[in-house]
């Protein structure tokens, strides 16, 4: 079985080999030809931003989105965690967005592939969409300048989950002797 990944090694292998009860494995990790200093840039509001389960965050997220998109000039994948978070924003913004010459690209009104194509040859498209929909998505070159990911998610633990882990965790420390 051989695993590949842009981002599972960070900063090592470890928690993901430990996760998969396969603690001991061949790895190898290639550097980046990727300039993160000179190509890079992470926006993190200060601390004056409302709380997320505030009615104050919604307003809020929608307006720091609208001046992200303006300054990068289009070119922005915008991630939110919920439906209603994308629409919310969706419905505030498209027709800025639009009026700016900005074409405006929903998930859910083409079929995904389309989509990447349409924002790939645009060069200044803002598309909408879910965490579902990034996940295999590559948009190379200048087309793709912003990322704006509305809150970082962290799912809340569930039975299931709860008993894999606790199960993962037993294996490692009973018959690896991690």
């Amino acid at each position: 079985v051989i695993f590949t990944s842009a981002t599972l090694a960070a900063p090592d292998f470890d928690a993901f080999l430990r996760d998969c009860g396969i603690p001991y494995a061949l790895q190898m990790q290639a550097e980046s030809p990727f300039n993160y200093a000179k190509n890079a840039l992470l926006y993190v509001p200060n601390g004056a931003s409302p709380k997320p389960n505030s009615d104050e965050w919604q307003p809020w997220m929608i307006a720091e989105i609208r001046r992200l998109v303006a300054c990068a000039g289009g070119g922005a994948f915008l991630l939110f965690t919920s439906y209603a978070n994308m629409q919310a924003a969706l419905d505030s913004l498209r027709g800025t967005f639009e009026r700016d010459g900005l074409t405006v690209l929903v998930q859910g009104e083409l079929p995904k592939l389309e989509i990447g194509k349409r924002f790939a040859a645009d060069g200044n498209a803002v598309l909408f969409a879910t965490k579902s929909f990034f996940e295999g998505v590559s948009i190379d070159g200048d087309a793709l300048r912003l990322v704006v990911i509305d809150k970082l998610p962290f799912e809340a633990p569930n039975p299931l989950n709860q008993a894999q882990e606790s199960a993962l965790q037993d294996y490692a420390r009973d018959v690896l002797k991690m």
